[in-house]
Order: structure tokens, then sequence, then C-alpha cells
């Protein structure tokens, strides 16, 4: 958080109180997400853990500095990318025999049912 000159130790702790409510909006709709994703994987017999989870990881948060959890937010974000690459790598095969269709049926003379045109 950014300290300037003219700010009361006041202004400063409602600085970081207002940002550390942003921090919460914004994982509320992570939660949300997430929470349907764990239904889908371990059906709703996983929910109560996974909340249980949300929840000590929001109580961790309100008591660090709102630098590090913004710092952690975005290396868990960051983190993110790993699932969606084993997922396109799971589907590569899928995707070039999709391409090659395409291709196929732009090349091999694929025409719009539309007679208009």
């Amino acid at each position: 958080a950014e300290v300037r000159l003219d700010q009361t130790a006041e202004d400063v702790a409602e600085n970081e109180r207002w940002e550390r409510e942003s921090v919460a909006r914004e994982q509320i709709g992570y939660d949300a997400d997430a929470e349907q994703n764990v239904k889908f994987l371990f059906g709703v017999n996983g929910l109560p853990i996974f909340r249980v989870l949300v929840m000590g990881f929001i109580m961790l948060g309100s008591f660090l500095k709102v630098d590090l959890v913004w710092e952690l937010s975005d290396m868990f974000n960051g983190l993110m990318v790993l699932p969606n690459l084993i997922a396109l790598w799971g589907l590569s095969r899928m995707v070039s025999k999709a391409l090659e269709d395409f291709d196929t049926r732009c090349h091999g003379g694929f025409k719009s049912s539309d007679s208009s045109r």
C-alpha cells in the first residue's frame, strides 16, 4: 500500500481495510467458480472439505499484510496455467483431428447450406 506524507495513521489503516475487503470480494467470485469445479470433480461430498480449506485461507489472509496477500493471489492465479497446459496436452490429438476436418471441409469444396450466397 502506498503511503503519502499527508496521510494519518487512521487513513493508512482505512486504506488497508479497503484493500482487504477488495480482495475478499474478488475471492468470493473465485470461490463460487471453484465450488462448481469441486462438485463436478468430487461430487457433493467434496464440498465440505473445500469450504473448510477456503475459510482457513480467508482467515489466514485477514492476518497477513495486504501486499503479501496480493502476491500470493497472483502466484496462485499463475499456477492455474498448469492444469490448463495438461488439458491442452491431453486434448491435442482431438484438436488436431478437428483442425484436419476443418481444413478438409474448407479446401475440399465445403459449401454453406444457404444457396443465396
